[in-house]
Formats: structure tokens, sequence, C-alpha cells
């Protein structure tokens, strides 16, 4: 997210928003003004998440898994401008459309309800819902649109851009991309702890010194201490 995308006095919900990057989503649009709502499954993680985004932030312990839940947690809610999901794991899906049919598909069951989205977002969705076994989910779409869509971990970013958009595609929020690199300079330092670790665990060499004498010759092995000998 970038200064002046207009978050100020917005109501962002954020589903599954009380750690990694669904918080740093959340901890940012709250700098910039937003005014921001979590719901995830972890009560005490919400509790947590909201004490760290500070300000007017605020959560509420919801099973995302439950349709029932999430439609009385939504119809609670009310109104609100922007609507993002997160997830405890990568997340590998695609966006198409099909005639005004927006198709978000994945390669594992996303387990969320959706139903209430339309009602959220009249200008852009008709109507919303899950497939019955969870690996995509379809909105038709109120107006014509472009589709972009990206994966950043844990997040499936969609945007819905007027077709008057012209020029590259909106990038992703600059919180993603420093939780993203600070993911990979984490993996990078693992990765040069685990190397040291092999290395430390190789056998260290055995120097054979030869001493010549008149009537016989002696081999001498320097063995190191950890390491046994068979005669």
């Amino acid at each position: 997210m970038q200064p002046g995308n207009g978050l100020e006095n917005k109501q962002v919900v954020i589903l599954g928003g009380s750690s990694g990057i669904g918080l740093a989503v959340a901890e940012q649009a709250a700098s910039q003004g937003a005014k921001i709502v979590i719901a995830s499954s972890n009560a005490e993680r919400v509790q947590k998440a909201v004490e760290s985004i500070g300000g007017n932030a605020q959560g509420q312990a919801v099973d995302l898994s439950d349709e029932k839940a999430v439609e009385a947690f939504f119809a609670k809610l009310g109104a609100f401008d922007q609507l993002v999901f997160t997830a405890g794991e990568y997340i590998d899906g695609t966006a198409r459309q099909a005639g005004n049919v927006l198709i978000i598909s994945f390669k594992q069951p996303l387990d969320v309800a959706v139903n209430r989205v339309a009602e959220q977002a009249p200008d852009y969705i008709g109507a919303a819902r899950r497939d019955p076994d969870g690996t995509a989910v379809r909105m038709a779409l109120a107006q014509n649109v472009t589709i972009h869509a990206m994966s950043a971990g844990e997040k499936f970013f969609v945007d819905l851009l007027p077709t008057s958009w012209s020029g590259m595609p909106p990038g992703l929020p600059q919180d993603v991309v420093d939780e993203l690199a600070r993911r990979a300079r984490e993996a990078e330092r693992l990765l040069a702890r685990q190397r040291t670790a092999v290395q430390e665990k190789t056998s260290p060499p055995i120097r054979v010194h030869v001493a010549s004498q008149p009537t016989f010759t002696r081999y001498v092995f320097a063995v190191p201490g950890e390491t046994g000998v068979k005669k």
C-alpha cells in the first residue's frame, strides 16, 4: 500500500488478519488512516493483533469455515470498503473470467464463506458462492472489468480494474513486499546455518607421516580424538 491510496477513514475487513502477512497488511492500512476489523479463529491472537494495531482497530474470533458464523459476522458488521482474504499457508490460485462470472480457483480447498460478499460490494459483485468442494469461488460481476491476479505468500490478490484502466496493473502492497523479503532473508540465514552444521559434522582429515629407519619404515597416522580406530 502506498500513501495517497484513499484509505483514510475507510473500513478494511481482514479475514485471517491476526498474524503473518494479514497482520502486516492490517498494521500498514491502519497507519494510513483505515479503520481495521480483523476476524480469525483464535481469540487470543485476535486480541493481541488488535493491541498491536492500536487506534480504533476491532477484532472478533470467527470460525471462517462455518458459513453461519461468517454470515452472522458480516450481518453485524454492516457495510465496509475493502475485504482482504488471508490463509495459513501458501495459496496457489488462478483467476479467470467466463462471460460475466469471475472464477477464482485454488489447487487446495479454501474453507471460507463468501455468500455475503455481494451485499458488501454491490457495485462490482452481483452474487458470490463457493464451490461445494471448496476449490473455487465464483462471483457474478455487476459491471465490465479487467481482472488482474497475483499470489504472494498466504495471500491471493484479485484486482477488479475498470475497463478504462491503462498502463501497468497495481503491484503488491509495500508491506507484503517487505514481509516476503524478510522471509527470504530468514530462509538464507537458515540455509547458511544448515550448511555450517553439515560442514562441522564432516569427518576431519587424518594426516599420515612416514618415518624411514635403516631396518624398517614406520607410518604415523595423526588421528583426531573423535575418530574411532580399528586394528
